[in-house]
């Protein structure tokens, strides 16, 4: 499946989507996918992020706690997680 977010070839670019958040003082923001780009620009943005997990990816994160645990420190770069104020996990409806 290709990802959502690689879809078209005229996208905003994350800096330009974070520069309208911070202009219009929109202060949340949601992923439905871990894009590198869009982690790496929101890193040091101040807003609060919540983050879409794919069905594929519940079986792996539901199995134990050690499991989420991997997932995670595998979908999410840590030099870019401790400069995020705000990271929750959310299932993502792909119906």
């Amino acid at each position: 499946m290709e990802r959502p977010s690689s879809l078209g070839s005229d996208c905003t670019s994350p800096q330009d989507v974070i520069n309208l958040n911070q202009k219009y003082k929109i202060a949340k923001i949601r992923l439905f996918d871990p894009v590198p780009e869009a982690l790496e620009a929101l890193s040091e943005s101040g807003l609060e992020i919540t983050m879409g997990v794919t069905d594929q990816d519940i079986p792996t994160i539901a199995q134990s706690q050690e499991d989420a645990r991997a997932w995670f420190a595998d979908e999410f770069s840590e030099s870019v997680l401790p400069a995020m104020q705000f990271l929750n996990g959310v299932v993502r409806n792909l119906d």
